[in-house]
């Protein structure tokens, strides 16, 4: 991707680094999302593409990995890692980013939190249906609905 020479064009981009996660990106309208990349190559070669686009015209937004006692140690790791790499890649191209933690993006939208009786899959399903409300034509699966979801945020937020 190269700076079209439109210096009005906004590229809004979401990340949740988990090992199943999605990277969504929004053209200005246009919405693609894509499976998270896991190794460091693999995100420097996605986010170089954008390297060309002006400062201003772009913003990244990255979930916050915070440890928790529900995941193992091998979990922990690897989203610490790819945040990592995400945040080195970005930082590399001059891209602007902000790290952001859930409770803010789904306080934002007005999504509840899980419930303590939820399973993962109920939870990532509630997730889902609320992206595809916003994104009805984007393809996309549940596990990358908190991708589009935190680029929603970051669109919501960045452009007010």
């Amino acid at each position: 991707m190269t700076n079209s020479g439109d210096d009005n064009m906004k590229i809004t981009v979401g990340v949740d680094p988990g090992v199943t996660g999605g990277i969504s990106v929004d053209f200005d309208g246009d919405v693609e999302v894509y499976k998270m990349s896991t190794t460091h190559i693999e995100i420097k070669e996605f986010f170089q593409k954008f390297k060309s686009i002006k400062e201003n015209q772009i913003h990244v937004y990255i979930e916050k990995v915070s440890p928790n006692n529900i995941w193992g140690k091998k979990t922990h790791w690897v989203l610490s890692a790819n945040a990592h790499s995400l945040k080195q890649c970005i930082m590399d191209f001059g891209i602007p980013f902000t790290e952001v933690a859930p409770n803010t993006w789904m306080r934002y939208l007005k999504i509840k939190p899980k419930m303590k009786n939820e399973t993962d899959s109920i939870w990532k399903g509630r997730l889902y249906e609320q992206a595809k409300q916003l994104y009805p034509k984007t393809k996309f699966n549940k596990k990358m609905a908190d991708s589009v979801l935190i680029m929603h945020y970051g669109k919501k937020v960045w452009r007010e």
